[in-house]
Formats: C-alpha cells, structure tokens, sequence
C-alpha cells in the first residue's frame, strides 16, 4: 500500500495504491473521500468534490472512490425527488459518468442511521471506473452496521481481485490431500516415527506422554521438529502430486 499524497493533500480524501506483491498489473487506486463545505481563503464556499474532480485519473488505472459524499440523489435513493435535485450534486453524478465511474452500491440501502424525525440516508457510496468493472477487480461489496463502532455511518466492504491473474499453488503444496488414502499415510508415518526407535523414545515418547507434568521449551522444539520431518517424509511416500 502506497499513500499518494504526491497526487494531493487535501484532508478531505486520501489517495492509496494497493497492490499485491509480485503482481505485473498497475495498483488499483483507491481514493477514500469525505464530502463536506469549507470556506475558502476568500470565504467562498470549497466543496470536497471539486478538489477531487481537479486529480488526474487516468481511465486506464484501475480507480475506486468510496467513503461519504454526503450527497442524496436519485441514483442511490429512490425516494429522492429527481426535479429537486441540486445542480451542483447534478454536476458530480455528472462527472463521475463521464470519467467511467459505475456504482458499485446498492440502491435504496441506508448507509448513516439518523435519531429523532430525521430520516436513514444514503450518502456512503462506492463508484469505480470501467478498468475496474472490466476486469472484475472489486467483489463482494456491502455495507456492515457491525463496524460502525461509536459513527453513526455504516462501514463499506469489499473486497479486491484480479481474474487476469490466476494464482497456481499460493503456498507451494505440491500434494493432492483430497487424493489421499488415510490408512496409506497413518503406515507411512508409523514408519518414519519409529525408523529410529532410540531418536523416537528420547525426543517423542519421554516429552509427549500423559505422565509428563512439564518439559522445556527446547524439547518442544525437538519434538516438533522430528514429528514434522516424519510427517513431510510420510507425505513424500503416500500422499499422490497435484
């Protein structure tokens, strides 16, 4: 993970490329936003948005944007009124389609839990370009009360993928498990324990008995790395490759 504050600064949103390692593709950009008014130097009003809209994003980078943009539109709620809709949320809905953003939110779920007359809302979104849809890089999307902790915001999940990149034997297990004759491994294991009775008995037997009350940390270690040797060893026998 790469904060990208040589893109921007502003504490409003934040720029991160996450990439797994060893990877050839580009990092998926994610930029993590909260919408809100501030005044500027000249006390005229500076929207969070209009900042976002002045990074360059490239349509090839595969780009996510999600957080809260405090924004109601019809796209997301349906119980928002579409002639009433202010231009200037309008104008970002606008944006975001003409830069290949789709929504990956479910419509008409509230995201902010509101108390009193006030109403749910749905203003945590998540959108991402067409180099993302394509490829099918975000998946699982939800929103998740469980992690709202003390926010009165729901917490937006997914998660990251690229089908481009099939991973072949992620932890170099070369063994077909379901394969496997269970009595065939038990004998070959059996064999491997007892191929030295005297190694068995001193590291195995005396330390991993029930009459045992205690042992050192150094002949855990012992015992563990014999049984784990035998068991590679009875794998290596028994056990047919992937």
């Amino acid at each position: 993970m790469t904060l990208r504050t040589d893109i921007g600064t502003d504490l409003d949103f934040m720029i991160l490329d996450v990439k797994r390692e060893g990877l050839r593709h580009l990092p998926t950009c994610i930029i993590n936003i909260y919408n809100q008014v501030e005044l500027g130097e000249a006390q005229e009003l500076r929207y969070m948005t209009n900042g976002l809209a002045n990074v360059n994003i490239h349509p090839g980078t595969p780009t996510i944007i999600t957080g809260d943009w405090n924004l109601h539109h019809n796209s997301w709620n349906s119980t928002v009124d579409v002639e009433s809709t202010p231009a200037r949320t309008q104008e970002v809905v606008d944006w975001l389609k003409g830069q290949g953003f789709s929504m990956c939110s479910e419509r008409d779920v509230h995201t902010r839990s509101s108390s009193g007359t006030h109403r749910d809302s749905v203003i945590d979104l998540t959108f991402a370009n067409e180099t993302v849809t394509r490829q099918g890089i975000i998946r699982n999307h939800a929103v998740n009360p469980e992690l709202a902790i003390l926010s009165d915001h729901h917490a937006l999940t997914f998660t990251l993928g690229n089908p481009r990149e099939m991973v072949h034997n992620i932890t170099e297990a070369k063994y077909n498990w379901k394969e496997a004759d269970e009595e065939k491994f038990i004998e070959a294991l059996e064999q491997e324990l007892h191929a030295d009775e005297e190694i068995f008995d001193t590291t195995i037997q005396q330390v991993l008995n029930k009459n045992r009350t205690q042992t050192s940390p150094e002949e855990l270690d012992n015992a563990v790395r014999l049984i784990n040797v035998c068991m590679e060893c009875a794998a290596e026998k028994a056990v047919p490759i992937r």
